[in-house]
């Protein structure tokens, strides 16, 4: 075939998969501008409306472990006239007096079950403002289990069985994702290419055994293994990042390590607020967002848009040795440069209104959206044992994945006389992931010339669709005698589709042949319903919490023009223990133990075969059962004048536990499939200290080790599937003159050790500076791997094969600009 004629075939091929790319980008770019400008347009009508502020007198209520109290009663009492004026605080604790006239205030506030408080009289003057900040209520039968010990610091907070870490506080972090936050949480590595923070893998364990949340709720974007796609968050659009490692009965039970919750930002003060940023780096990086709110007394209106873009260049270099009856027989050598650009873009638009004083309805609307466009250049050679040339091919495959997801939340609050609270919400997700794909391979000589023009073309279009509703009710702060009560129900119906067409080119007549397998069809429907009860009791020291959770799963699935399906059906009691006794007011003790499960993921489940390169295959497993597991966590914590120190040992008791198994057939070509493969067990230990070496350096500092073991089936004896033996990390904080904020983090990831697979130790570090400019207005810089030391090695290992790999992306990534709050 002339040369000239396989140029216009690639060009349509490339014109049909890939220009859509292009209007992609501008369609986004466009609704990011609409977007901006009805934010403002809006915001500045309601500025306009209300002033920027109509509250005189603000503040704020929360209880003894500085918890919001909500639903409060605030009473204004003018010193002079003697008139009152009344108000309740909204769902932080916030409340507003405004259309007052000068003069001198005193402020009495009072909540059932709390001693009520009077302030000292105040001034307000003529056009001024006056605000009361945290004003703490005590309980009126105070005793030491009422007080939940805390370890604080800027950057982390430290509860029984709960970290949190401050978005804000992380300036080495920002203009990045939810995984660049994550990373530098005690016990947590990250999934993906070095530098490319995609997955959690926490406690040593892979990204299926983490339930990742965003505000409480399942959403976004998920990878094979039901995991959230973390590089699909940006961090401007977060506040806060929490992990719940054993957490109660009215959490879904999915999560055999915990739950991470993904809190997004929620401006709580009156008035027309807002922020926006913007940051631009090497690597084609480019950040930043708006976020705009208009508060009253009753209504509550916000939006936001953030976006983020990066190119990771990345290369990997894989040496495979064939191996037959101990000796080598074949060396395969391959080098795979690949460019990848993303952007992703989030928006988010919401009301909360206060039907009544106690009464609040709600709705929030997520849309979120991540393009990935790469190119792999794949040199493949192979030579003998004693190194002479025998073949060589050049793959080139392009890849386009344009995924999106909307997401819409509606929540219904009520608080009743004596403080019980009624919740109720419905949630709709929706979410389409394609991969648009074209292969080239070429034959190649010992030089790297093409042997011939009549390259193997091969197109594959990849559509993985998602549907699910969720609904939950419940009812909490039910008083009886010292026992407090928590009841509700909860359900999730989710519908999960996966369409495969591979198009293959015939060079005889010039044309495309499709194919499209039974098995390249497969839909799955799960349908959860839950019920769960707990009792939280106080008595001197001791707070205790013990509750039940039972789950039934209905599952179905289907399998294409093979007309295979299946469907089944399990329930499971999940209960759980927490026992928290309180040393004194500086320490605290813990004892947790619950039951969690670890479902199969949706690609887990299919049995299509995904050709992952030339010599490298991925199969499902229909009959895959759920893991379940006993979870058990001790730990301690104690406050020190100038430093904290908390430390946790931990257990998990795993049955039907589920591990990818490799198998090598007599081509050479390694397939990957899970299996349950029997009995295992995880352990490890947590130190977590935070320390005011001066007044102005704070260091928060971790180490953790695990193992894992397998007891039983045919891996007895080897440690779990991307189990790593230890993390470190150290966040310098530094509070310099000139209202400068400097942070240096530094961060190590032990080896993962298994009988089928060793990878290397990684490390890297980190910088960021935040320097006020004016009032609320900053410069931020950041640069991401500072020494270039982050690098991934790895060695796998079959009955026919030793395969090593070596990973590399550019280092000292950096971004700066601006951010302004207002």
């Amino acid at each position: 075939m002339p040369k000239s004629l396989l140029l216009g075939i690639a060009a349509e091929n490339s014109t049909s998969y890939f220009c859509p790319s292009a209007i992609n980008y501008k369609s986004l770019n466009y609704m990011r501008n609409l977007l901006l400008f009805v934010l403002l347009v809006s915001c500045s009508f309601f500025s306009k409306a209300s002033g920027e502020s109509d509250c005189m007198i603000t503040g704020n209520i929360v209880d003894i472990n500085n918890q919001p109290l909500i639903y409060t009663t605030v009473v204004l009492n003018d010193v002079t006239s003697n008139n009152l004026n009344g108000s309740i605080t909204d769902e932080n604790g916030f409340f507003c007096f405004s259309d007052l006239q000068p003069g001198r205030y005193v402020l009495h506030v009072t909540h059932v079950g709390f001693s009520d408080y009077i302030s000292e009289p105040f001034d307000l003057k003529a056009g001024g403002q006056f605000k009361l900040e945290n004003i703490r209520l005590m309980p009126q039968n105070e005793q030491l289990s009422e007080i939940i010990v805390t370890g604080k610091a800027n950057v982390s907070e430290v509860k029984p069985t709960y970290i949190k870490y401050k978005t804000e506080a992380l300036i080495s972090q920002s203009g990045g994702s939810a995984g660049d936050i994550l990373k530098n949480m005690p016990s947590v590595a990250m999934g993906g290419s070095p530098g490319h923070n995609r997955d959690i893998r926490f406690r040593g364990l892979g990204n299926a055994y983490t339930k990742v949340l965003i505000n409480g709720r399942e959403t976004g974007l998920e990878g094979n293994n039901r995991e959230t796609v973390l590089d699909q968050i940006p961090a401007s659009s977060i506040a806060y990042i929490e992990i719940h490692s054993v957490p109660g009965v009215e959490y879904q039970s999915e999560g055999i390590n915990g739950i991470v919750n993904i809190v997004l930002k929620d401006d709580k003060n009156f008035g027309t607020t807002g922020s926006t940023g913007v940051m631009k780096g090497n690597s084609d990086g480019l950040s930043g967002g708006i976020a705009l709110s208009h508060k009253t007394e009753k209504l509550n209106l916000f939006g936001g848009y953030d976006f983020q873009q990066r190119n990771l260049p990345k290369t990997k270099e894989k040496i495979k040795t064939t191996i037959n009856n101990g000796t080598a027989t074949e060396i395969e050598m391959s080098t795979e440069v690949e460019e990848k650009w993303f952007n992703n873009q989030t928006i988010r638009a919401g009301f909360d209104y206060n039907l009544l004083p106690k009464t609040r309805i709600g709705a929030e609307y997520i849309y979120g959206a991540q393009l990935e466009d790469k190119t792999k250049t794949n040199d493949i050679a192979k030579y003998t044992a004693d190194s002479r040339f025998k073949s060589a091919t050049q793959e080139i495959k392009p890849e386009y994945k344009p995924n999106n997801y909307h997401q819409l939340i509606t929540g219904f609050n009520h608080v009743f006389e004596k403080n019980q609270k009624l919740n109720a919400g419905f949630g709709y997700l929706t979410s389409k992931q394609e991969k648009l794909e074209k292969t080239t391979v070429y034959n190649v000589d010992n030089k790297g010339k093409w042997l011939s023009f009549q390259p193997k073309l091969e197109k594959k279009n990849e559509d993985v669709s998602k549907d699910e509703y969720s609904w939950d009710a419940s009812i909490s702060d039910v008083k009886l005698l010292s026992h407090t009560i928590k009841a509700g129900y909860s359900g999730k119906s989710e519908s999960s589709s996966f369409v495969l067409i591979n198009d293959k080119f015939n060079y005889k007549d010039t044309s495309w042949t499709s194919s499209e397998s039974g098995k390249d069809n497969f839909s799955v429907k799960e349908v959860t319903q839950a019920l769960f009860l707990s009792d939280e009791y106080k008595f001197s020291f001791l707070r205790v919490t013990a509750g039940v959770r039972y789950e039934f799963t209905q599952l179905t699935s289907f399998s294409g023009s093979e007309g295979n399906d299946d469907s089944g059906n399990y329930g499971l009691f999940l209960p759980n223990l927490a026992i928290t006794a309180n040393i004194d007011k500086t320490q605290y003790i813990t004892l947790n133990g619950g039951r969690r499960i670890r479902r199969p993921g949706f690609k887990d489940l299919n049995p299509y075969e995904e050709v992952v390169s030339a010599s490298q295959v991925k199969k499902g497993n229909p009959d895959l059962v759920p893991e379940k597991a006993w979870a058990f966590e001790l730990g301690y914590l104690k406050n020190f004048e100038k430093f904290n120190v908390g430390a946790n040992l931990f257990y998990r008791d795993i049955s039907d536990v589920i591990q990818k198994t490799l198998s090598e057939n007599n081509e050479g070509i390694i397939t990957e499939q899970p299996q349950n493969t029997g009995h295992a067990w995880l352990a490890g230990a947590e130190l977590m200290t935070s320390v005011n070496v001066f007044k102005f350096w704070e260091i928060n500092a971790s180490y953790s080790v695990f193992g894992s073991e397998i007891t039983s089936g045919d891996y007895q004896g080897d440690a779990l599937n991307d189990q790593y033996k230890w993390s470190a990390k150290a966040i310098n904080d530094f509070k310099l003159p000139f209202q400068t904020h400097l942070q240096f983090s530094v961060n190590a990831v032990g080896p993962k050790i298994s009988g089928t697979k060793v990878e290397n130790t990684i490390w890297f570090a980190d910088l960021g500076i935040e320097k006020e400019l004016v009032k609320n207005g900053f410069f931020i810089f950041r640069m991401s791997d500072v020494f270039g030391s982050l690098t991934k090695e790895k060695t796998e290992y079959t009955d026919k094969s030793a395969t090593t790999e070596i990973e590399t992306t550019p280092g000292q990534i950096f971004m700066a600009g601006l951010k302004y709050r207002f």
